[in-house]
């Protein structure tokens, strides 16, 4: 992209109301130029026809184009097909071309030539349509069987599980794992956002492809391997509040994900989203959190190496996962983890909420929980909420 694409792709798009002509070829001629590879098709429409080397990576690119139009407020039509992606654009409202257009040309150029060259000192984007960090582990006397063995590592993303989402359905191999430095569309349990500032968190999903008896003791086995690996790189004890999220003296550092993805009633993958607050204190910048949210950092009172920590987790994982296959069963180790058990808690689920002592967890992971009014329950998911014990009647 030239000096004058870049200024262009500064500029913001103003809504066209409609009531004026479109641009005359003399008047787009200038704009024209700025957007070098575009062309104007039947005197009323720009289009631009990018060339990928596969199929992942023209959907990672048309996705990218998609969320700038939302931004923008102005869309274009997307045609993808293997290794291509045909974008036009024309404003509707006057039937013909209007300056937004190649406003959002020289903005997509941009995001083109970004996925191109891929972040800073990580290299090109490769046939996996994402930054493939093949120097991760090596320095390292110890590598992944599986988990980790290839990391695609970006700057920003929407969040890594659609990402991971994508290269699943594109046929990627299990183990895979898709991290980011910033997520803008982040989740965690129950729909919620995972909010973290750049470059302070992990924040990344492994693509597994389980037996599906495997599935239901996946977030038992995550909560363990990354509890050992924090244990080893900072010190601090980790402990799990019911039912996935890991905790030190109380306050939650790290979250964990399960989403899956059946083809008929074949299971065909899961997707483990995992997000841990390294060097960041969410307490610390959203004070109606300072009870309830860490940092590793702040726990340990020094600052964290991420990197350490990410390959901890992952080498863990790796081996936490093999067990599973073989048949291993986390529930023991993670109950010692578990804080929840014994104390007096109110379970909100699906707008309801349950309050009552929490005397176990079965093999599955369920609460079961001794209601105020005696009843024995088991509870597959919700929030956790420490209560003060009914008062005698």
């Amino acid at each position: 992209m030239g000096d004058q694409g870049r200024q262009l792709a500064e500029e913001r798009c103003v809504p066209c109301r409609g009531g004026i002509p479109p641009l005359t070829p003399e008047e787009y001629a200038p704009l024209l130029a700025q957007v070098p590879g575009w062309q104007v098709e039947d005197g009323r429409r720009l289009v631009r026809s990018f060339k990928f080397k596969n199929f992942r990576q023209a959907m990672t690119f048309a996705n990218e184009v998609a969320e700038l139009a939302e931004a923008e407020g102005h869309h274009p039509d997307l045609y993808v097909r293997w290794g291509e992606v045909r974008v036009y654009f024309w404003t509707h409202k006057i039937g013909g071309l209007h300056e937004n257009d190649f406003i959002m040309a020289a903005k997509v150029d941009r995001i083109y030539d970004r996925l191109r060259a891929g972040p800073a000192g990580q290299g090109p984007m490769t046939d996996s349509g994402a930054v493939l960090r093949k120097d991760f582990w090596a320095r390292e006397g110890r590598r992944p069987r599986l988990i980790g063995r290839e990391i695609y590592h970006f700057r920003s993303v929407g969040s890594t599980m659609d990402v991971a989402r994508d290269l699943a359905a594109a046929a990627q191999p299990e183990g895979v794992v898709v991290r980011a430095e910033e997520q803008t569309a982040g989740r965690g349990r129950l729909g919620r956002r995972w909010v973290a500032p750049p470059g302070t968190s992990l924040l990344f999903t492994v693509l597994l492809r389980p037996a599906p008896r495997v599935v239901e003791l996946l977030p038992m086995a995550a909560a363990v391997a990354v509890g050992r690996a924090v244990e080893r790189v900072t010190g601090l004890r980790a402990a799990v509040k019911w039912p996935n999220d890991l905790v030190v003296s109380g306050r939650k550092f790290a979250g964990i994900l399960v989403e899956t993805e059946f083809v008929g009633d074949e299971l065909a993958w899961v997707l483990l989203g995992i997000g841990v607050n390294v060097n960041w204190d969410p307490g610390a910048e959203f004070p109606e959190l300072a009870g309830q949210a860490t940092g590793l950092a702040r726990e340990a009172g020094r600052p964290i190496d991420r990197e350490r920590l990410f390959r901890e987790i992952l080498l863990e994982l790796d081996r936490a996962y093999a067990k599973l296959r073989a048949g291993w069963s986390p529930f023991q180790a993670w109950r010692r983890r578990l804080i929840t058990v014994g104390q007096w808690v109110e379970v909100v689920a699906q707008g309801q909420r349950l309050r009552g002592l929490a005397v176990g967890v079965d093999r599955t992971g369920r609460l079961r929980l001794r209601t105020d009014d005696g009843r024995l329950v088991a509870v597959g998911f919700g929030d956790v909420f420490q209560v003060q014990p009914a008062a005698a009647g």
